[in-house]
């Protein structure tokens, strides 16, 4: 009966050939099973999976697959059709039918699987919110095209990089994407360092829907320079964006990082980024943004510009002039610094202008995510690593994958 399911399942042949010889006579491979299982649970509506980094369209496997993401695969590709009697298609009732909640994380340590299975996942078309870890994208010359991911409203992808062509392709896919959470993982590639430009190309693609955005990056390899990755972004047509929390690197630019183009970082120099770093921050971003949350800042130089700046906008606000008054909707400001005991001197400037203006000014202090502090100068050797809260306000729990290895089998003792 378990291969009878088994092979009923929407799987192209070479994978109904492994996942019949994993559930052959002798004792049936877990992954198998949990595959099978996961094509007949028509009320699943929240699924987290491991995943592997195999390339889908690659040559048979050297290793075992992992069968419960293939078959997984399998039933995201599969066109749900039906041909009666007369010859006339009509549609039936897909698996995983009620699925609204997909998570989908990479086994390993830097982003490795291809963003091509991304896109197969999106093809879901009861998803509404996506959570991953760990996706890329591998060098072709061509790309198979992919149907509008119209329900998904949440997009939560960290520790990932893509370059602009792919991260335009999957945001173009989407319709009506509500939130977007995007923390860039790290790569060698200097070719999939994304540009000002680039970024806000992407963005604009989400324009017409997107009510919160987060950009940040992964902080957990120090040795790798965050300052050549991050340059300020113009958010402001993102006309809908409410509620914004981004790196202080996509908003201000200081003289230290720009000289670290010179040389043999040249090829890195971002023309949009650099003269977005000379506008007025109010410029750069959405007039419809009511909350602006800032973390991740590099160093006291980076604070004091961004505060300059943020002061900068707020008084416009007070211009008797109504057309020229910027950031008339914003009613909160959230920073993240490490000010230890001197939040009060350190943030003097800021508070007198959100007082004046009528935004409330909320600062956290998170010494303990920097290495090096700005007040007393001290060098910590590492950094706890933070506990991901997933959703835009922490409000998604997830509890253990449903995958299990390959190599695994259940116990029948």
């Amino acid at each position: 009966m378990i291969m009878a399911a088994g092979m009923s399942l929407p799987l192209y042949p070479a994978l109904r050939v492994l996942l019949r010889t994993a559930l052959g006579p002798d004792v049936p491979r877990s992954d198998a099973l949990l595959a099978v299982l996961l094509g007949y649970l028509p009320s699943l509506q929240r699924l987290e999976i491991s995943m592997e980094h195999e390339d889908p369209y690659t040559d048979p496997q050297m290793t075992d697959w992992n069968l419960v993401e293939r078959v997984l695969m399998g039933i995201a590709s599969a066109r749900p059709i039906h041909i009666d009697g007369n010859g006339i298609i009509t549609s039936s009732t897909p698996m995983l039918s009620k699925l609204t909640h997909l998570k989908a994380e990479i086994n390993g340590n830097l982003p490795l699987a291809d963003i091509d299975w991304l896109m197969v996942l999106l093809q879901i078309p009861t998803l509404t919110h996506i959570f991953g870890t760990k996706w890329t994208n591998a060098a072709r010359w061509l790309r198979p095209e992919f149907v509008n991911a119209d329900r998904l409203v949440h997009l939560e992808l960290r520790e990932c990089t893509f370059d602009a062509q792919s991260l335009e392709r999957l945001l173009n896919q989407t319709r009506n994407l509500q939130t977007f959470i995007y923390e860039r993982g790290w790569t060698k590639r200097m070719g999939w360092v994304m540009k000002a430009s680039a970024l806000t190309h992407a963005l604009q693609y989400t324009s017409k829907t997107l009510t919160c955005l987060e950009l940040s990056f992964n902080r957990s390899d120090r040795k790798i320079n965050e300052n050549l990755y991050l340059q300020p972004l113009d958010l402001s047509g993102l006309v809908h964006l409410k509620r914004l929390r981004l790196s202080a690197g996509y908003l201000v630019q200081t003289e230290e990082k720009m000289a670290r183009f010179r040389g043999r970082y040249r090829s890195l120099y971002d023309e949009d980024g650099v003269y977005n770093s000379a506008r007025p921050v109010h410029h750069l971003l959405p007039k419809s943004l009511e909350e602006l949350h800032i973390f991740q800042i590099h160093d006291d130089l980076e604070f004091i510009l961004m505060s300059d700046k943020l002061c900068e906008g707020l008084w416009t606000r007070t211009l008797p002039i109504l057309s020229q008054r910027q950031l008339q909707h914003l009613k909160q400001i959230i920073i993240e610094a490490p000010f230890e005991d001197r939040g009060v001197f350190v943030f003097e400037a800021l508070s007198k202008a959100t007082n004046q203006v009528g935004v409330k000014l909320t600062t956290i202090e998170n010494s303990a995510d920097y290495i090096r502090s700005w007040i007393t100068g001290e060098t910590k050797r590492t950094c706890p690593e933070k506990k991901i809260d997933w959703g835009f306000d922490g409000q998604i729990q997830w509890a253990h994958p449903f995958t299990q290895r390959a190599d695994s089998h259940f116990d029948f003792r």
